[in-house]
């Protein structure tokens, strides 16, 4: 889902609530498992977008899904949502109430994506190197992508890294072509 103001609302409203009650460490971890729900089953994803399913019945699913594992604020959450039409956007909303979950306990996300797995001597020099343009707290979550060749990409909020083999080759073929455009001249 795009993000939206509204979802970006919803997940303030949640948060704001959440630690007025002295639960926004519950409350998080419930945002995780519904994110990581709707992320693992396409069905609940085609189930929350259809617009023939009427609200209460959404929420009866969701109850069926998390009401044993949630607190009641989430759940009591996720009911305003399909009464309000906007639980199509949960994941987003998740999402963003997890981004300021992190905000408020002084956590900076950063993302880094190598073409095979780190190893721990490789994670601590990344970590180093995030602490340079990350403040705080640093909770690294660590990606495989093939397609780098090898290197690594290091992301923290606006900030990227690009020591790939991909993005060296790239930028050696630009510098050949440049070469070759001058030569034609």
């Amino acid at each position: 889902m795009h993000h939206t103001r509204s979802s970006g609302r919803y997940a303030k409203a949640l948060l704001d609530l959440a630690m007025e009650m002295g639960k926004i460490d519950r409350v998080k971890t419930d945002m995780e498992q519904l994110l990581g729900t709707l992320r693992a089953s396409r069905e609940l994803r085609l189930v929350m977008q259809s617009p023939v399913l009427r609200p209460d019945r959404k929420v009866a699913i969701f109850k069926a899904l998390f009401e044993s594992s949630f607190d009641p604020l989430s759940m009591q959450f996720l009911a305003l949502l399909a009464k309000n039409r906007r639980e199509m956007g949960a994941d987003q909303i998740a999402t963003d109430f997890i981004d300021g979950w992190r905000a408020h306990k002084g956590i900076s996300k950063v993302v880094v994506r190598s073409a095979y797995p780190l190893e721990a001597s490789q994670r601590e020099m990344l970590l180093q190197k995030a602490a340079v343009f990350a403040s705080g707290q640093i909770e690294l979550e660590e990606r495989t992508d093939s397609e780098l060749l090898g290197g690594f990409v290091l992301r923290a909020g606006d900030r990227q890294i690009d020591m790939s083999i991909s993005a060296r080759l790239d930028k050696l073929r630009n510098e050949f072509d440049d070469n070759l455009y001058i030569r034609e001249i």
